[in-house]
């Protein structure tokens, strides 16, 4: 386990490993008691800032999610894939200079969608039957375009 100003460090320094989670605490965690919403968006809009302004950019995706919706109700029960279910529906962002821009993907994903990213990208084989029935996000990129730059800046 290791923070983010591991991560700004790695990135520096191109030691930056090929998967990373970063997972925000205390005031930047967004969370009402503790943090305010602009706290935890300005720590994340660094992070993405300096990914943004390293050569490692070109081979980057981000995917921003939520722990919770912020509520305890939504119009859309959630689906049922295993005996642990689903929770309740939350934001999910997919950041790339490969992103297709302005898209909206209608495809149902959770938590094991990422996992199931992670090894559709390098070829791993699935740990359980349910990250190998996720969707894995693919439709959210486009490998045809010429990469982008950071759009935030």
């Amino acid at each position: 386990m290791r923070n983010s100003t591991d991560f700004l460090e790695d990135l520096q320094t191109r030691r930056l490993p090929s998967v990373c989670f970063l997972k925000a605490t205390g005031g930047r965690d967004e969370h009402p008691a503790n943090s305010a919403p602009r706290w935890g968006e300005e720590w994340v809009l660094g992070l993405l800032k300096a990914l943004g302004e390293n050569r490692l950019w070109d081979k980057s995706a981000v995917v921003i999610t939520y722990d919770e919706g912020g509520g305890f109700w939504d119009h859309v029960a959630p689906r049922n894939p295993d005996a642990y279910g689903c929770g309740t529906r939350v934001p999910a962002l997919l950041i790339s200079p490969w992103a297709r821009r302005g898209y909206i993907d209608p495809r149902v994903a959770d938590t094991t969608s990422i996992q199931a990213l992670i090894e559709a990208r390098f070829g791993l084989r699935a740990l359980q039957q349910r990250d190998a029935q996720a969707y894995n996000l693919i439709d959210g990129l486009d490998f045809t375009q010429k990469a982008r730059p950071p759009a935030f800046g």
